[in-house]
């Protein structure tokens, strides 16, 4: 009986997400935001300021995927939508389904910091990170596009971080150095509910920025505080909650076999 009903819920839920998830578009069809990498922003004066982000899977100078994902690219661009844009943050996993359509995309900041001896400090804030695994083996990794047109694997610091649980907020705000004001950040990490690693793209526009560092951590030099929690402490506070949702489950599939005794 437990069999079935397990079956039941399951079927369930491939139908709701099966009916969720939007129409075939292939990669052609997704407009890509790209930015001068080259712009010379040496009349900016150092501070913290306000950048305009976007989230692509697909990578913004190619227009293909990284990872070996779906053909269907509007799943994977509204994935990494609900990642890095989303419209509704505490909205979990249904901000994922549905890429915007063309002029209607979102668009949200990451703090950019110049600082006096002209190095540039990028820190992005991503969300659904309660979906993520935190470890040496799985990352997140964060690659960032050197002038030369290569990636290069940077370390980064989680400045802030943020868990609501299932039906809250959840984020990590990323800290690391970028070679220019406009850049792009290429992104690997494990998704659980999908058991693969994942790669997008976040690209940085700093064409327009506003003054910073908003609801960001700022660097001592721009009045933030020193330290951060380092990527072990946040794997540390990742691998507890997987913990405890384990434990939850068990408890509810106990309670279940435990009804369905009494059933029979």
């Amino acid at each position: 009986m437990l069999k079935n009903k397990v079956m039941g819920i399951a079927l369930s839920l491939g139908l709701l997400f099966t009916a969720a998830l939007p129409a075939m578009v292939s990669a052609e069809d997704i407009i890509q935001h790209t930015v001068d990498t080259d712009k010379d922003f040496s009349d900016m004066k150092p501070g913290a300021y306000l950048s305009k982000i976007s989230g692509s899977y697909l990578n913004p100078e190619t227009g293909l995927t990284e990872d070996g994902g779906t053909k269907n690219a509007s799943i994977g661009e509204g994935m990494v939508d609900g990642v890095v844009t989303p419209s509704d943050a505490s909205g979990g996993l249904d901000s994922v389904f549905g890429k915007p359509k063309p002029g209607e995309e979102h668009y949200s900041e990451c703090l950019l910091e110049k600082m006096e001896d002209g190095k540039y400090y990028a820190t992005l804030r991503l969300y659904l990170m309660n979906y993520i695994k935190f470890d040496e083996q799985n990352g997140p990794f964060i690659e960032v596009r050197q002038p030369n047109g290569e990636y290069k694997r940077v370390e980064y610091k989680i400045t802030k971080s943020e868990s609501g649980g299932e039906n809250g907020v959840n984020f990590n705000d990323f800290r690391f150095e970028v070679p220019n004001a406009n850049t792009y950040v290429k992104v690997s990490m494990f998704v659980v509910p999908m058991s693969r690693p994942v790669t997008y793209f976040v690209v940085i526009d700093s064409e327009e920025t506003q003054p910073g560092p908003g609801e960001f951590v700022a660097s001592p030099t721009y009045g933030g505080k020193a330290g951060g929690l380092s990527t072990g402490a946040i794997a540390g506070i990742a691998g507890g909650a997987a913990v405890v949702i384990i434990i939850v489950v068990a408890l509810v599939v106990k309670r279940k076999k435990s009804s369905d005794t009494e059933e029979a």
